[in-house]
């Protein structure tokens, strides 16, 4: 029953030491902008099917509010 024990809180010390593992962001091979000067938008969307009239919508909204953005900038960046 100890050998029980003892397996399975090494197993649960090994599970989460790689979930944490997994999620820290250092040697992330994302590439970068390089410079820091451009604000990435991503989004995920549906634009068929049933629903395509919601992501078309909010596709449009995204439009809009790139080009608000990219007029001034926000702290001197712009959106890509």
């Amino acid at each position: 029953m100890k050998k029980k024990k003892l397996a399975s809180a090494f197993l649960s010390l090994s599970l989460a030491a790689g979930v944490l593992a997994g999620c820290s962001g250092s040697g992330s091979s994302e590439k970068s902008s390089g410079d820091g000067d451009t604000i990435k938008i991503g989004v995920n969307l549906e634009l068929s099917g049933g629903v395509a009239s919601y992501g078309q919508s909010i596709a449009e909204g995204l439009e809009l509010a790139t080009a608000e953005i990219n007029k001034e900038g926000i702290d001197g960046k712009k959106s890509n």
